[in-house]
């Protein structure tokens, strides 16, 4: 029994020769004009070949979490010791043992993320949290990236953290 025809599909793309492993290389981060925090990267297998995030065209697809935190300039150093950087995104966790909360960093949600090169494994990722107005710009901002990739049940780890100035 013959069905209607379906509307075209997109052009098509040749699958990727890819093996195992997973690395990040950040080409460029930064803040827009509309202050949401941006991250190019190219995503490889660990022979360098490029990988599809999707995991379409190349076995595996890629999973990322992003977060973003400044060092404010009153507490870049005090002695030997590094104190800590401020998270733009956080969440309020409660303690076990009692009533107690904190706020904890978190990574980012509802981000978008868009092909600059797919075929050879440069995407884009724009935050969805925009930073709040009046943020610290002359500061020294670092976005933490942990991405995720499995191939034959075995677990690929790679981590980045590219800091800027906007």
């Amino acid at each position: 029994m013959d069905g209607m025809d379906g509307d075209p599909g997109g052009d098509g793309r040749d699958a990727l020769v890819a093996g195992p492993g997973l690395t990040l290389e950040v080409r460029e981060s930064g803040v827009t004009a509309d202050a949401t925090p941006y991250v190019v990267l190219r995503l490889t297998d660990a022979e360098g070949r490029p990988l599809d995030r999707e995991g379409r065209f190349t076995e595996g697809a890629v999973s990322a979490s992003f977060t973003i935190a400044h060092l404010p300039v009153e507490t870049r150093v005090d002695g030997d010791v590094v104190l800590p950087y401020a998270s733009y995104l956080t969440r309020t966790v409660t303690s076990a043992e009692g009533p107690e909360t904190a706020e904890q960093p978190t990574t980012d949600a509802d981000g978008a993320w868009s092909a600059i090169d797919a075929a050879d494994g440069i995407y884009r990722y724009d935050f969805g949290t925009p930073l709040p107005a009046g943020y610290p710009a002359g500061e020294t901002h670092t976005i933490g990236i942990y991405a995720t990739r499995s191939v034959d049940g075995v677990r690929y780890v790679a981590n980045a953290t590219p800091s800027f100035r906007p």
